[in-house]
């Protein structure tokens, strides 16, 4: 029997598809998997969340945590109200759960739904005031009626929980990230949702303006040109070439979206103008010796979404550039993969 836990998650593409309800059903596929390993349930978990990319809530900061379940949940939540104010968060709920959590003595602040007027959750998801999510549902009427904060929380990359058992696990994650369930990894990627700010390069930033300005310049006048000659065909219902461009309208719209969203919350980062002191921070490169197999490797350490490890950047929140942060040249870290451990010296640390 091993002597570890592992975790799989499966990697879903929800950012390619602005407006979708990322509530799970029977048609999703997703466009791959990641595996996290670890001497308890917790690191595993927490590491396959990081794998996957999935957003995790903070570790510090004012946190909030918006709770509304269905009525045979509404036991089960309040172990995961508990863990949640245990890990510093405040509570906010919709009326009959914070009934629930009110009764066991829980300190809870009450919210609007949707439908129930403003200010509602909605409105806090976008004034980034809630880092995370725990709503169950069942019924149709009552899955429609939460779509809109599922949707908001993709777009504000809001952790989001849809079950009792994804709640407790994220818990049981946070407790790990910050030492409860033994060491926590070194330079925790997770940040404060309410902070709201992501790590981005100069050459990042500058990648994705040029290619929103090429969307908004040159591709966006070139699909409504090609939507207006396709109606000239006229049965818009059988004209291929009309719901082709609309098609590809959607795909660039979406993605000027997403471009916009992520440029409003970049903390751009020029490491060519930070202090030069031989210690690993975000945006450096760093050569590293395998002491293993003494191969050489060069990385830079740059956004999430910038990442190539065939053009050598690496994510900071990746398993090897969290042992990298902090440390200086002559350092020897170990990365933790599937695979067992892996050493490393620090070599060369530049500021490019």
């Amino acid at each position: 029997m091993p002597h570890f836990y592992s975790v799989k998650e499966a990697v879903f593409p929800f950012n390619k598809f602005p407006g979708v309800d990322p509530i799970l059903s029977p048609e999703m596929k997703s466009t791959g998997e990641v595996m996290g390993s670890g001497d308890t349930f917790a690191e595993a978990f927490f590491k396959a969340q990081l794998g996957a990319g999935e957003a995790i809530p903070g570790l510090t900061g004012e946190r909030k945590a918006f709770l509304s379940v269905r009525e045979p949940d509404k036991t089960g939540i309040i172990e995961v109200g508990r863990s949640l104010l245990a890990l510093g968060f405040t509570l906010c709920a919709t009326r009959g759960t914070a009934a629930a959590l009110e009764a066991a003595g829980l300190a809870v602040e009450h919210v609007n739904k949707v439908y129930e007027g403003r200010p509602h959750i909605v409105d806090l998801l976008k004034n980034d005031e809630i880092a995370y999510i725990v709503n169950t549902t069942e019924g149709r009427q009552a899955i429609n009626d939460s779509s809109v904060i599922r949707r908001t929380a993709l777009s504000r990359k809001v952790p989001y929980a849809t079950t009792l058992a994804g709640a407790n696990a994220v818990c049981m994650a946070l407790e790990y990230g910050r030492g409860d369930y033994g060491a926590a990894p070194s330079g925790s990627a997770c940040r404060s949702k309410s902070m709201n700010k992501v790590p981005m390069t100069v050459a990042g930033e500058r990648s994705l303006r040029e290619e929103l300005d090429h969307l908004k310049s040159e591709a966006r006048p070139q699909v409504i040109a090609a939507i207006a000659e396709a109606r000239e065909h006229g049965d818009l219902k059988e004209n291929a070439e009309y719901h082709a461009a609309r098609e590809q309208q959607g795909f660039i719209e979406g993605r000027i979206q997403e471009i916009e969203s992520k440029l409003s919350v970049a903390q751009v980062i020029d490491v060519t103008k930070l202090p030069k002191t031989g210690k690993v921070i975000f945006g450096v490169t760093v050569s590293l010796l395998n002491l293993d197999t003494d191969a050489e490797v060069t990385y830079r350490i740059v956004g999430e979404d910038e990442a190539n490890i065939k053009s050598g950047r690496i994510s900071v929140t990746s398993p090897i550039a969290r042992a990298l942060i902090g440390k200086e040249e002559g350092d020897v870290v170990v990365v933790k993969t599937p695979g067992g451990d892996v050493e490393y010296e620090v070599g060369s640390v530049e500021h490019l």
